[in-house]
């Protein structure tokens, strides 16, 4: 029971921990099909594309992903941490959150790099945190297929979202019974 003139404040609790690199090294480890013999030589290349894939929409603005590049594969994780709220039913949301993140690193790793992204999606059927393993081809010949790609990439960092956090300020009592009886 409260009053006007008192204030109520919920405090959200998250059921998870962030997700840390070593938990990551040790899922990336459980990882037992055949790593990628193409191995990208810099980190920059790497960053490049990992920022277009940060890039994609996230249901709820929450980007709850996580990226480890390791001996030719990039792993895609899931940080429940980010993620978890009741618009994440099953997870659901997250994952068509990675579907958009794989969809813009596919498209710039083309546009760009003349590499051939392929995933296996779960790759640890025991755990769902470790949502792809990625592995790179390089592309030698751009058929036509791959000219529309490129058209794509154009469009990957024209999307912007404001992430920062705003202060919080109290509502006047006029702005409060606007919106009450908007």
């Amino acid at each position: 029971k409260s009053d006007e003139n008192t204030e109520v404040v919920q405090v959200r609790t998250v059921p998870f921990a962030p997700l840390t690199l070593d938990e990551m090294k040790v899922l990336a480890n459980q990882y037992t099909r055949e790593k990628s013999s193409f191995v990208i030589p810099d980190n920059k290349t790497i960053h490049i594309l990992v920022e277009a894939a940060c890039s994609a929409p996230s249901t709820g603005n929450d980007q709850p992903w996580k990226w480890y590049y390791n001996e030719g594969t990039l792993f895609l994780f899931h940080d429940e941490f980010r993620s978890s709220s009741f618009g994440d039913f099953q997870k659901i949301a997250s994952f068509i959150t990675f579907g958009a993140a794989y969809e813009n690193l596919y498209i710039h790793s083309i546009a760009n790099f003349d590499l051939l992204p392929e995933y296996d999606f779960f790759p640890v059927v025991t755990n769902e945190k470790l949502v792809a393993a990625i592995n790179f081809k390089s592309i030698i010949n751009k058929n036509s297929e791959f000219q529309e790609i490129v058209k794509l990439d154009t469009a990957i960092f024209k999307r912007h979202t404001n992430r920062n956090l705003s202060p919080k300020v109290r509502l006047e009592q006029n702005q409060l019974d606007f919106l009450k009886n908007w």
